[in-house]
């Protein structure tokens, strides 16, 4: 019942501003046709973070950020985090300045609006159950990174069903070190208990810290093949050290 409330509530707001938000896609479209790349991307730029803090705000969510400071300001960039919840994706864009595409599942396609969304970042729709779509899709995004255009993957494959951080895939990890990208770490606890299972109408705090980036052309290539476990380990360390969200508050 919790769950039917926030969401509706939210919904009754956020639906009319998803669906106004067509008018700046379409404006960014024209100055990207029109090739003026850094209009279009400062539009939707501007849009994307006001929608990402209505979301936040009408789902109940005060957003706990640090770590700000190890955001890289430029060069090929790769944002990778422990995933829980469908909000982790604009939780990795809650920051003022993170602009990023995202590597996501392919059944995205079929969700209006957030599918729009999903384009306009340049991000890169993959079909799990095919290798060879998944293979297409790591060097889609790593030519994307190559370009300039930072990206996301939640190298656990898939949502966190129990909360708990698991293993990351090392494939998911080739995005970055194949064109020698910064990885930029990223620990998210708490986006569940907004959407997934919320369990109260009280706002509840989530948590959201970048951790110190790793520049993977200064690593050896002994370094790269186990960069995943290093990254994975630290993402954990800093989730499990993160206030636990109870239910009784």
């Amino acid at each position: 019942m919790i769950k039917f409330i926030k969401i509706a509530i939210a919904a009754i707001i956020i639906i009319p501003f998803l669906i106004l938000s067509y008018v700046p896609i379409f404006i960014s479209f024209l100055f990207r046709k029109a090739g003026n790349e850094k209009a279009s991307r400062f539009i939707i730029d501007k849009t994307a973070h006001f929608l990402i803090r209505l979301i936040f705000l009408l789902l109940g969510g005060k957003v706990v950020l640090e770590g700000s400071e190890n955001i890289p300001s430029e060069g090929r960039i790769c944002f990778i985090a422990n995933h829980t919840s469908l909000l982790d994706c604009i939780a990795v864009m809650y920051p003022k300045n993170v602009f990023t595409g995202f590597i996501g599942k392919v059944e995205v396609k079929k969700i209006p609006i957030v599918s729009n969304w999903f384009s306009v970042l340049n991000s890169v729709y993959i079909d799990r159950k095919s290798p060879r779509d998944s293979i297409k899709a790591i060097l889609q995004g790593s030519e994307n990174i190559k370009g300039g255009l930072p990206m996301t993957i939640f190298p656990e494959g898939t949502r966190s069903k129990d909360g708990l951080v698991h293993e990351f895939k090392a494939g998911s990890f080739k995005m970055a070190t194949r064109v020698d990208a910064i990885i930029c770490p990223c620990v998210i606890k708490g986006t569940r208990y907004l959407f997934e299972t919320p369990y109260s109408l009280l706002r509840k705090k989530v948590y959201i810290t970048f951790l110190p980036p790793i520049d993977t052309s200064k690593l050896s290539e002994e370094e790269k093949k186990d960069v995943h476990s290093s990254i994975e380990n630290s993402i954990r360390e800093c989730y499990e050290k993160l206030p636990e969200i109870k239910k009784n508050k």
